[in-house]
């Protein structure tokens, strides 16, 4: 299923986007890069106290179990869109494989145990179970899951985790405004009770993810969560203007 997957996406067809329009504005932060070998990483005896090297263990776990999930449902969501809207969206799909091969580098370098994998599995067929419109699950999942777990791993991870967290959170950025816009323009939206159950799935991951952590770091992971949620904007991510690590966190609008 993984191999027939990548097939899928990186045979989708070239496409270009008109870069006079909203969705060749977002397309053109676009910087192709290639995912790494990563050396193992031994954990020293503060990270294991402290819950960080398990929280990246899960965190790696996550990226290998919704990655290419991801990238289906924005494939999925081409369907039946204008050409501008479908070349935005097959261009993102296919950075999914590329994210996917860097993250089973780290999977490797932090010894990721398969049962977190599996565990992921399941939250990622809830999502699936809802039967929203693909789009709006990927937006959703990069918005407020993937920007906290990338967060994450640029504060708990390796240097070359890091450069990995970089590389993936701004293509993310670029993928969140591109569905944001389709789904504003559109008009794909869920009343209250249905966002009330990817809420759920959302609070669930985030938890699950943080477990490990102290209290006061887990308040604050769920807290950047809920913030993506409501206003897609988080201020307390503001920490990744610092040094390598750039801001990524706003669903800014390119457009």
């Amino acid at each position: 299923m993984t191999q027939a997957t990548i097939s899928r996406l990186i045979n989708t067809p070239d496409l270009t986007v008109d870069p006079s329009t909203p969705l060749g504005k977002i397309q053109a932060a676009k910087r192709p890069w290639d995912a790494f070998p990563v050396p193992l990483v031994k954990p020293n005896p503060l990270s294991i106290k402290s819950g960080a090297y398990r929280a990246m263990q899960k965190c790696i776990a996550l990226a290998m179990a919704l990655e290419l999930p991801v990238g289906k449902w924005t494939l999925e969501g081409s369907t039946g869109l204008d050409e501008g809207m479908k070349a935005a969206l097959l261009i993102n799909a296919r950075d999914e494989v590329t994210h996917y091969q860097a993250f089973k580098y780290l999977q490797d370098a932090y010894q990721v145990d398969p049962q977190d994998i599996e565990e992921v599995e399941n939250y990622r067929d809830a999502l699936i179970d809802t039967d929203f419109h693909p789009v709006l699950l990927s937006g959703f999942t990069e918005l407020t899951v993937f920007f906290v777990t990338l967060s994450m791993i640029r504060k708990y991870g390796s240097d070359e985790a890091k450069r990995v967290g970089l590389y993936v959170s701004k293509d993310e950025a670029r993928h969140v405004n591109t569905n944001f816009y389709i789904m504003d323009t559109l008009g794909i939206t869920l009343d209250p009770w249905e966002w009330s159950l990817l809420d759920e799935i959302r609070v669930k991951i985030i938890k699950w993810l943080t477990s490990d952590l102290s209290k006061a770091d887990r308040d604050y992971w769920m807290a950047q969560s809920d913030s993506l949620r409501k206003t897609r904007k988080a201020p307390g991510l503001e920490w990744t203007k610092d040094g390598l690590i750039e801001p990524f966190f706003e669903g800014r609008r390119a457009y």
